[in-house]
């Protein structure tokens, strides 16, 4: 096999030791390592396979050190590692196309970070989708779906987006994932807004991740926003990387990042 060639950048040397030591056993990876995010950015011409990075870095942070990668080199493959279990954190990082996103303390890591590289190097990046493709392209259709079982948030979030976006056609609120499917070829929206947690009138309604895979299947181009509180790691990543979502956290500024994530795709 093909040695399979790894940078890691990490300013802590005993973690840098531990994930050497983690790798060595598997005989085609080839790891360098970097202190900083400037040394391994300057090496990329040496076109690794994939960049192992440390969320937080001395000066900057991973989602800065990302985006500098990807502009040097669109399709490379970064896992992130870090201490900080954001769930907002994860989402920015998958949106902005993070290959995968592991908590340093997850007893599972070490497991989570091979299966990431094996994955990688069974994968060749171009024939994925690109996420840009997700996140750029423009939609014609002016209708907002708001999956909600909030009557109150619903309703304050469709005043909002019907302030922000005067010549929006409808903004419609939907308490529950199935009712809203049952509705999604009839209006076709350009929009769905869609909170993780259901179950609030009806305990057995399917979740926002459940609704979203089914909204995917119908219609693959819908611009989703999974807007919720839910502090799941995964539920970020998954929502992000598996169905593209654009994940919002529910906290004081959830409406302006809805209204700044629609004006990028309007």
């Amino acid at each position: 096999m093909t040695r399979f060639s790894i940078f890691i950048v990490e300013d802590s040397d005993l973690y840098t030791y531990f994930l050497n030591e983690a790798l060595k056993d598997e005989g085609h990876f080839n790891v360098t390592s970097y202190e900083t995010a400037e040394k391994c950015i300057a090496a990329l011409d040496e076109q690794p396979d994939v960049v192992i990075l440390d969320y937080l870095l001395p000066g900057t942070n991973g989602l800065e050190v990302l985006k500098r990668i990807h502009e040097k080199k669109p399709k490379l493959a970064v896992i992130i590692l870090t201490n900080q279990p954001d769930v907002q954190v994860a989402g920015d990082l998958m949106e902005a196309g993070a290959y995968e996103y592991i908590e340093k303390k997850d007893k599972k890591a070490v497991e989570k970070l091979r299966e990431a590289i094996m994955s990688v190097s069974r994968t060749k990046k171009e024939q994925q989708l690109s996420v840009d493709y997700f996140w750029t392209k423009k939609i014609k259709s002016k209708t907002i779906f708001i999956v909600e079982d909030n009557p109150a948030y619903a309703k304050a979030l469709q005043a909002y987006l019907k302030t922000s976006f005067p010549d929006v056609q409808e903004v419609k609120i939907f308490p529950v994932g199935e009712v809203a499917l049952m509705e999604l070829n009839r209006q076709d929206p350009g929009i769905i807004i869609m909170d993780y947690f259901l179950d609030t009138k009806y305990y057995d309604a399917e979740t926002g991740l459940q609704t979203i895979q089914q909204i995917k299947a119908q219609k693959p181009e819908t611009n989703i926003i999974l807007l919720s509180s839910q502090s799941d790691i995964h539920v970020a990543t998954e929502a992000t990387k598996t169905y593209h979502c654009h994940y919002v956290r529910k906290d004081d500024e959830a409406f302006n990042k809805v209204e700044n994530y629609i004006k990028g795709v309007w």
